[in-house]
């Protein structure tokens, strides 16, 4: 991986009565990825995630993209093959779920942290 970063994100706070917080707190999130192939023609290519989370505490919404660059031809069968689809997000994903558990402590509430996820059962977005 070259670089990672967050490209888009949409942080809020919902109101809450007790700002002390004892037990645990149940976290819905979604996670998709799409490969994406910039048109210059360069050896390069990125994974883009789109997370939503969402638990008493906050909701977020952000899109990161991870970029990678090759001494391989991008084509068909390198785009189809296990290390894009399979290894570049598993190599991604755990800078993203740093950058949210870090978000969420410096916020001042419970820390969010992702549960480790299996990029074999996750299709890539068309």
């Amino acid at each position: 991986m070259q670089h990672f970063r967050i490209k888009d994100l949409n942080f809020k706070i919902k109101e809450f009565k007790n700002s002390i917080f004892n037990g645990e707190v149940e976290t819905n999130f979604s996670i998709n990825f799409k490969i994406i192939v910039p048109e210059n023609g360069s050896n390069t290519y990125l994974i883009v995630f789109k997370v939503v989370i969402d638990n008493t505490f906050v909701d977020i919404k952000l899109i990161s993209e991870a970029i990678f660059e090759t001494n391989q031809a991008i084509d068909e069968e390198f785009l189809n093959s296990n290390f894009v689809r399979i290894n570049s997000p598993a190599i991604a994903f755990p800078y993203l779920r740093s950058f949210i558990s870090t978000l969420t402590i410096n916020a001042g509430i419970p820390p969010i942290v992702l549960p480790a996820i299996n990029f074999t059962q996750i299709k890539p977005e068309a």
